[in-house]
This record gives structure tokens, sequence and C-alpha cells, in this order.
């Protein structure tokens, strides 16, 4: 048990590394989510070893009938969300360039991820007297690859009003089904950065 304690205080003391390439140290110590990933893959591995009959008890595990673990992980706070006020949303628009502000327009009045609006095909928007839907069927991936979204809940359909919808429409009006409707100065998707 104080193996398990220590090794999961020393996880909790690591910084958090930012940057997929070059990876370096953030300001910022690890989550307690990633503390908790960390754990419970211990935790597998260490069942693994029970099973495999090398040990007698997993020590990561929480012991019969306790409510809580012994080993002092700690506790996930929930996100809670940061939400722009409408002249905040108009204040980035007017300062955002011609290619993104239509793409600020519809990410603020949708609430659709960056990766999902970044390869957002014509075909993917469909029209009403009233509006429109926005088909969420791909995203764009951490390696730049377009793929599903990132769980059967991500795949959705989302209702537009009038003024969303008649800015969606102008970006695809001529464009072919598979054409993206905010596509870069070079027709390309854009880089998330």
């Amino acid at each position: 048990d104080d193996d398990i304690k220590n090794w999961v205080a020393w996880v909790a003391s690591a910084r958090a590394t930012q940057g997929s390439r070059n990876r370096r140290d953030a300001d910022r110590l690890i989550a307690a989510a990633t503390n908790r990933r960390a754990h419970a893959i211990l935790h597998t591995c260490l069942g693994g070893a029970v099973a495999a009959k090398l040990i007698t008890v997993n020590p990561a595990a929480r012991p019969a009938g306790a409510t809580k673990h012994s080993s002092g992980l700690p506790k996930v706070v929930p996100f809670e969300g940061m939400f722009l006020t409408p002249a905040e949303v108009r204040r980035i628009q007017d300062h955002a360039g011609p290619l993104v502000r239509d793409l600020i327009f519809v990410a603020a009045r949708t609430g659709l991820r960056l990766g999902e609006l970044l390869v957002l095909e014509a075909r993917h928007v469909v029209f009403s007297p009233t509006g429109a839907t926005i088909m969420v069927r791909q995203a764009l991936k951490s390696d730049r690859s377009i793929g599903e979204p990132k769980s059967e809940k991500s795949r959705r359909a989302v209702t537009v009003g009038k003024s969303t919808a008649n800015v969606l429409r102008a970006r695809v009006k001529g464009r072919k089904p598979g054409a993206l409707v905010f596509p870069s100065s070079t027709g390309k998707v854009w880089c998330e950065n």
C-alpha cells in the first residue's frame, strides 16, 4: 500500500508536457484525470499479475468494502465551461481576418469543436426553410488525419437558426458536395494552431 501511495504521489508531482514533436515540460502539474488513468493502467497490469498467479493480491485495487481508494488518488474536478458574451464574439470577429470570420461566427453559434468545423464538408450541411442542420460526421485528428468523431455521441446533428444558415449557405453555394466549408487560403484543411 505504501509503495502505491508513494507512486501516486510521485505521479501527481510530475510536470505536464506540451508539444507533440518537441515535448517540453509545461508550467503546471499533470491533471488529476491523467494521474487516475496512470493508476488504472497500473491496476490492470497488477490484475494481470494476479491472474497469472505472480502475486496473490492486486495492491492497486480498492480494498473490499471500501468506498474509496486508500492510495491518495486526486479527485477530478469537473470542467466548467467558459462562454463568451455576444460582445466578446463580435470583438473577436471584428479583429479576425476575412478567411476565418465566418468560421468564428459558426463556431460561436453551434458549439462544434474546431476539429469538426475545419473538416466540415458542403454535403454535411442540410438546409431547411427555417435554418439548417449540420451533420457532424468527421473530425480532424491530432495526427492531422480526417476520421470519425471522437465518440459515438460526437456523431450528431446540430440545428442552427437562419443567421447561421445564411452564412453557411453562402459558404457552400456552388461548391461540390465534398468541398470544405471553411478551407484555408490554399484550399486545404487549416492547421488547428
